[in-house]
């Protein structure tokens, strides 16, 4: 069997890191961390064969920059 197979099955890194990007078309995908092919059955699987992701993240970036700061920023009142 060919490495592609079981990366279809039991998966690799890629589909997380557009899991994680800050992209409009990978919102709400590739859920299954280790068995890929849940994402294939449910429809939530998302790569691209030529493409990456430019950044990661929140669309509207509302995390602040900074590893203390985005342990405070749940605390903290937002202005409206």
């Amino acid at each position: 069997m060919s490495d592609a197979f079981f990366e279809k099955l039991f998966g690799d890194s890629e589909p997380t890191h557009w899991h994680h990007a800050a992209d409009e078309d990978a919102v709400d995908v590739n859920f299954a961390i280790h068995f890929p092919i849940l994402d294939r059955l449910f429809g939530t699987h998302h790569l691209p064969k030529d493409a990456w992701p430019e950044r990661y993240g929140l669309l509207d970036d509302t995390v602040p920059p900074g590893f203390f700061a985005q342990l405070l920023a749940p605390f903290k009142r937002v202005a409206r």
